[in-house]
């Protein structure tokens, strides 16, 4: 049976709240991840965003992807 750990990462990728839409959605195509932490100047996680997220809660209502800054997520 594997455990959790043996398929975890300790160098996690995260976007600011200031990135567009559209700078986290390449990073996270770019490293093949669902969902990412967003981080404040402190490296203290303030939110979490999905690909579900991105299509759901941006694309599906009309939000520029090159403007709109995840923060609004």
């Amino acid at each position: 049976m594997m455990k959790v750990k043996e398929c975890m990462s300790n160098n996690v990728t995260c976007g600011s709240p200031d990135w567009t839409i559209s700078e986290v959605a390449k990073l996270m195509m770019e490293e093949h991840i669902g969902c990412m932490p967003i981080c404040d100047t402190s490296k203290k996680v303030v939110g979490l965003i999905t690909d579900r997220d991105l299509v759901l809660r941006t694309i599906a209502v009309g939000k520029d992807p090159n403007t709109t800054p995840i923060s609004e997520v």
